[in-house]
């Protein structure tokens, strides 16, 4: 795990980025079936942006439905046509699955915003699909599995998690097993899409130019329809991984150079070492002056590329690196990364650190917009 002395020490330089983040606040609100909804007005462009998110993905699946939430965002989109509504109207939608939400997102010029709920509500309460669309979306995914074998970076990410992880359901591939896929029969995904998709384990978030009133009213209106059943609702528990000693494995594909992946067990999303953490991997590995790549790539020329990440989720984090990079220096490579990450000293000064801070910033100022 990364040193706490380290991450305690980013906590305490960071208070005052994070009270510039909370001046662009939002409202929450929340209609009486208890679905919530997100606003946040901005009237930079003539647009409104929303998210459905379903705050249940892979690991939320028993072992033998492996792949329904993925097979479940692929069936909502064969359903009344959602993406040519939107798509008719100068807009675009689409969503991912990851493992623990799936998301679908959609731009549209702001008059049309009443168009993007009723689509959203469809996804989230009246998908319905019939045996004909169910059979022919199976094809297209076990498709989408065969090309993932032919792709480094993907195999590399599933090969991960299956390293990482023992018993929790994070260890299987977000897209599903074959067989679970070929055996899925229509009724059983149905039934968990009745289990996820309610008001209890959903929100909406909606940024733009819209007439916040209009917008409350209209949000009411349409998601009031959908009720939860408590008896469908489900809570897997998950044991906890214990990491008493490094994990590694080797594997082949056919490709011309290695990929290799790190990970370092964090924290989970909820936990206050999370922004420290981030700023210290953007630090690390996160840009072109970034101490991974002047050291590996600029100064001993050893990877193609190397970056880092921290990625979060209800149950665990993991500080990740990866490179790719010739095979013979496979060895070199991660040892010069473990010493970076225990046993060198950061040479960090005030201007450096106010420096990061700036870029950090930026990048988050960036991606809001």
């Amino acid at each position: 795990m990364l040193s706490k002395k380290t991450i305690a020490f980013f906590l305490l330089l960071l208070p005052t980025i994070f009270l510039k983040f909370n001046v662009a606040h939002s409202q929450v609100y929340q209609i009486k079936n208890g679905f919530k909804y997100i606003l946040k007005k901005d009237t930079s462009s003539p647009l409104v942006v929303m998210q459905l998110w379903v705050k249940h993905g892979s690991t939320d699946e028993m072992d033998d439905e492996a792949g329904y939430a993925h097979f479940l965002e692929h069936l909502t989109f064969r359903s009344k046509d959602i993406a040519k509504r939107i798509e008719n109207l100068g807009g675009d939608i689409n969503a991912y699955t990851s493992l623990d939400r799936t998301v679908y997102y959609l731009t549209l010029p702001k008059e049309h915003y009443e168009v993007g709920l009723n689509v959203l509500y469809d996804i989230f309460a009246e998908t319905n699909f019939d045996e004909k669309s169910f059979e022919e979306e199976k094809k297209v995914i076990l498709e989408e599995m065969k090309r993932g074998y032919d792709n480094p970076q993907r195999m590399l990410y599933q090969w991960f998690f299956e390293i990482a992880f023992d018993k929790h359901p994070a260890r299987r591939p977000v897209i599903g097993y074959e067989k679970t896929i070929e055996n899925a029969k229509i009724e059983q995904v149905r039934s968990f899409y009745k289990r996820y998709y309610n008001p209890d384990s959903s929100f909406l978030v909606i940024v733009g130019d819209f007439d916040e009133d209009k917008v409350k009213i209209k949000v009411k209106e349409i998601f009031s329809k959908s009720i939860v059943s408590i008896n469908d609702l489900m809570e897997h528990k998950r044991e906890k991984e214990n990491y008493n000693a490094p994990k590694v494995s080797y594997k082949t594909m056919q490709v011309n150079s290695c990929y290799l992946m790190m990970g370092l067990p964090t924290v989970d999303v909820y936990s206050e070492y999370v922004a420290p953490i981030d700023v210290l991997s953007y630090m690390l590995g996160e840009s072109q002056n970034s101490i991974l790549n002047l050291k590996l790539k600029e100064e001993k020329q050893l990877v193609n590329y190397v970056y880092s990440y921290q990625m979060n989720t209800k149950d665990f984090g993991f500080f990740i690196v990866q490179a790719n990079l010739a095979c013979e220096n496979i060895r070199e490579t991660t040892e010069e990364i473990l010493n970076l990450l225990f046993k060198e000293e950061l040479n960090i000064n005030d201007t450096k650190l106010k420096k990061v801070i700036r870029n950090y910033e930026s990048n988050y100022f960036f991606s809001k917009e």
